[in-house]
């Protein structure tokens, strides 16, 4: 299995819920169109006339997964931006010790 560089394991994790939230917002929007097809079908209402209605009852029971997904994602994002700008600092620190060793040592050797 191939690691990941970069990601943490929650970031991973909030990416995943992030795709289980816009396969939760197709399958509303399918539920939604065979809904409101089946009413169009039994002549109950009729696209022109009840457009705006129709728009409503998608907003109301898809879209609120469409925004926790980008929110999730969101999330998750600014998790893996944080954690590769901690590594950066973790790097940096890292170095600097190394270079004033080196300095020192060079110092003794010369006198």
């Amino acid at each position: 299995m191939k690691k990941l560089k970069g990601y943490s394991k929650l970031a991973i994790t909030f990416y995943v819920f992030s795709v289980v939230m816009m396969l939760i917002f197709a399958f509303s929007c399918y539920n939604v169109t065979t809904y409101i097809m089946a009413l169009v079908e039994a002549g109950s209402i009729t696209i022109s006339e009840n457009f705006s209605d129709i728009m409503l009852y998608y907003i109301n029971n898809a879209t609120a997964y469409l925004a926790y997904a980008l929110i999730i994602w969101g999330i998750g994002y600014i998790i893996s931006l944080l954690k590769v700008k901690t590594n950066d600092e973790a790097v940096v620190l890292e170095e600097a010790p190394q270079e004033t060793l080196e300095v020192v040592e060079t110092k003794e050797t010369e006198e």
